[in-house]
Protein backbone atom coordinates (compact mmCIF):
# COMPACT_ATOMS: atom_id res chain seq x y z
CA UNK A 1 0.00 0.00 0.00
CA UNK A 2 2.82 2.28 0.73
CA UNK A 3 4.17 1.70 -2.59
CA UNK A 4 0.78 2.58 -4.02
CA UNK A 5 0.68 5.81 -2.56
CA UNK A 6 4.63 6.27 -3.32
CA UNK A 7 3.84 5.80 -6.64
CA UNK A 8 0.85 8.12 -7.49
CA UNK A 9 2.34 10.69 -4.98
CA UNK A 10 4.98 11.17 -7.74
CA UNK A 11 4.40 14.21 -10.39
CA UNK A 12 3.59 11.68 -13.10
CA UNK A 13 0.85 9.83 -11.07
CA UNK A 14 -0.75 13.15 -9.38
CA UNK A 15 -1.10 14.32 -13.25
CA UNK A 16 -2.53 10.79 -14.70
CA UNK A 17 -4.88 11.16 -12.03
CA UNK A 18 -5.56 14.56 -12.61
CA UNK A 19 -6.02 14.30 -16.53
CA UNK A 20 -8.13 11.40 -16.34
CA UNK A 21 -10.74 12.88 -13.50
CA UNK A 22 -10.53 15.90 -15.92
CA UNK A 23 -11.49 14.33 -18.47
CA UNK A 24 -14.69 12.65 -16.92
CA UNK A 25 -15.53 15.46 -14.67
CA UNK A 26 -15.39 17.73 -17.86
CA UNK A 27 -17.04 15.15 -20.25
CA UNK A 28 -19.77 15.17 -17.06
CA UNK A 29 -20.30 19.03 -17.12
CA UNK A 30 -20.27 19.50 -20.95
CA UNK A 31 -23.38 17.07 -21.89
CA UNK A 32 -26.04 19.16 -19.94
CA UNK A 33 -24.60 22.00 -20.94
CA UNK A 34 -24.81 21.00 -24.72
CA UNK A 35 -28.30 19.88 -23.94
CA UNK A 36 -29.77 23.07 -22.04
CA UNK A 37 -27.74 25.29 -25.08
CA UNK A 38 -29.82 23.03 -28.01
CA UNK A 39 -33.37 24.57 -26.48
CA UNK A 40 -32.39 28.17 -26.43
CA UNK A 41 -31.82 30.33 -30.02
CA UNK A 42 -28.22 31.65 -28.86
CA UNK A 43 -26.50 28.56 -28.29
CA UNK A 44 -23.05 29.61 -29.41
CA UNK A 45 -23.33 32.05 -26.38
CA UNK A 46 -23.69 28.89 -24.03
CA UNK A 47 -21.14 26.48 -25.80
CA UNK A 48 -17.92 29.00 -26.37
CA UNK A 49 -17.24 28.51 -22.66
CA UNK A 50 -17.25 24.91 -22.66
CA UNK A 51 -13.49 25.20 -24.40
CA UNK A 52 -12.36 26.19 -20.58
CA UNK A 53 -14.06 23.25 -18.87
CA UNK A 54 -10.91 21.60 -19.08
CA UNK A 55 -8.70 24.44 -17.81
CA UNK A 56 -11.51 24.99 -14.61
CA UNK A 57 -11.86 20.85 -14.02
CA UNK A 58 -8.37 20.64 -14.33
CA UNK A 59 -7.08 23.03 -11.81
CA UNK A 60 -9.97 21.60 -9.64
CA UNK A 61 -9.04 18.24 -9.85
CA UNK A 62 -5.49 19.15 -9.35
CA UNK A 63 -5.65 20.99 -6.43
CA UNK A 64 -7.86 18.13 -5.02
CA UNK A 65 -5.76 15.10 -6.07
CA UNK A 66 -2.68 17.51 -4.73
CA UNK A 67 -4.13 17.98 -1.36
CA UNK A 68 -5.83 14.34 -0.93
CA UNK A 69 -1.94 12.71 -1.64
CA UNK A 70 0.36 15.15 -0.65
CA UNK A 71 -1.79 17.63 2.14
CA UNK A 72 -0.66 20.21 0.58
CA UNK A 73 -2.59 22.79 -1.09
CA UNK A 74 0.29 25.68 -1.93
CA UNK A 75 0.10 27.23 -5.37
CA UNK A 76 3.55 27.61 -6.14
CA UNK A 77 5.45 26.74 -9.46
CA UNK A 78 5.38 22.39 -9.25
CA UNK A 79 1.45 23.17 -8.77
CA UNK A 80 0.94 25.10 -12.13
CA UNK A 81 3.11 22.79 -14.07
CA UNK A 82 1.25 19.72 -12.85
CA UNK A 83 -2.23 21.77 -13.90
CA UNK A 84 -1.36 22.50 -17.23
CA UNK A 85 0.58 18.89 -17.46
CA UNK A 86 -3.09 17.31 -16.37
CA UNK A 87 -5.15 19.50 -18.79
CA UNK A 88 -2.77 18.94 -21.28
CA UNK A 89 -2.64 15.20 -21.13
CA UNK A 90 -6.62 15.41 -20.81
CA UNK A 91 -7.18 17.02 -24.04
CA UNK A 92 -4.53 13.96 -25.91
CA UNK A 93 -6.82 11.79 -24.16
CA UNK A 94 -10.16 13.92 -25.25
CA UNK A 95 -8.73 14.38 -28.65
CA UNK A 96 -7.75 10.32 -28.70
CA UNK A 97 -11.18 9.11 -27.76
CA UNK A 98 -12.92 11.04 -30.19
CA UNK A 99 -10.35 10.05 -32.99
CA UNK A 100 -10.68 6.31 -32.74
CA UNK A 101 -14.28 5.82 -30.39
CA UNK A 102 -17.01 6.36 -32.82
CA UNK A 103 -19.89 8.09 -31.55
CA UNK A 104 -23.24 7.80 -32.79
CA UNK A 105 -23.74 12.01 -33.78
CA UNK A 106 -20.99 11.65 -35.82
CA UNK A 107 -22.74 9.26 -38.38
CA UNK A 108 -24.92 11.85 -41.41
CA UNK A 109 -28.35 11.53 -40.59
CA UNK A 110 -30.81 10.93 -44.07
CA UNK A 111 -32.03 15.00 -44.06
CA UNK A 112 -27.80 16.03 -43.98
CA UNK A 113 -27.26 13.43 -46.67
CA UNK A 114 -29.60 15.11 -49.03
CA UNK A 115 -28.89 18.32 -48.50
CA UNK A 116 -24.57 17.73 -49.16
CA UNK A 117 -26.39 16.10 -52.43
CA UNK A 118 -28.49 19.31 -53.16
CA UNK A 119 -25.59 21.57 -52.57
CA UNK A 120 -23.43 19.36 -55.05
CA UNK A 121 -26.26 19.57 -57.83
CA UNK A 122 -26.03 23.34 -57.18
CA UNK A 123 -22.63 23.33 -57.55
CA UNK A 124 -22.09 20.97 -60.61
CA UNK A 125 -25.07 23.45 -62.16
CA UNK A 126 -23.26 26.30 -61.68
CA UNK A 127 -19.96 24.96 -62.74
CA UNK A 128 -21.59 23.69 -65.93
CA UNK A 129 -23.30 27.12 -66.30
CA UNK A 130 -20.26 29.57 -66.08
CA UNK A 131 -18.34 26.92 -68.88
CA UNK A 132 -21.37 27.54 -70.88
CA UNK A 133 -21.33 30.75 -71.02
CA UNK A 134 -17.31 30.82 -71.75
CA UNK A 135 -18.00 29.11 -74.64
CA UNK A 136 -20.67 31.59 -75.79
CA UNK A 137 -18.01 34.84 -75.15
CA UNK A 138 -18.06 36.46 -79.24
CA UNK A 139 -14.56 36.87 -81.20
CA UNK A 140 -14.97 40.47 -80.67
CA UNK A 141 -14.66 40.36 -77.04
CA UNK A 142 -11.91 38.31 -77.00
CA UNK A 143 -8.66 39.69 -75.61
CA UNK A 144 -5.06 38.41 -77.31
CA UNK A 145 -2.12 39.48 -75.68
CA UNK A 146 1.38 39.05 -77.42
CA UNK A 147 4.74 40.16 -76.63
CA UNK A 148 6.25 42.03 -79.28
CA UNK A 149 9.37 43.73 -78.56
CA UNK A 150 10.87 46.47 -80.95
CA UNK A 151 14.17 46.46 -81.63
Amino acid sequence: MDKLIALLSDDGGITAIAALATVILTGIIKLPLKKLAEKFTCAKKITRFIVFLPLVTGFGMTTLINFLLTGQSHFDAQFFMKWLSAVSLSLAIYAFWEKFVPSEKKFLTETEIQANKEAVEKIKESLEESQNTDKQTPESETIILTNRKKD
